[in-house]
């Protein structure tokens, strides 16, 4: 799970991440995204953070949301080798 902290103040949101990589992820939120924005992401237990880009948005199933998110600080989040 991932938990996702939009700017605008909303609170965090436990999102379900479909596909990672050394700089994204592609996740699966209820709350609609808007290309461009900024949003602070995190990987539980891990209390490590970072800021990601929104680089896309599709409609998925019932009123949920595929996004693509670029990590913007950080060379490799997740820890992949």
């Amino acid at each position: 799970m991932t938990l996702l902290h939009r700017t605008s103040g909303d609170g965090a949101e436990l999102t379900s991440p479909v596909d990672i990589s050394r700089r994204g992820v592609c996740i699966s939120t209820t709350g609609p995204c808007t290309i461009g924005d900024r949003l602070l992401i995190e990987n539980p237990p891990n209390p490590e953070r970072c800021f990601a880009r929104v680089a896309w948005v599709r409609p998925s199933e019932k009123a949920r949301f595929l996004v693509g998110l670029e990590i913007i600080d950080n060379e490799n989040f997740w820890g992949l080798a």
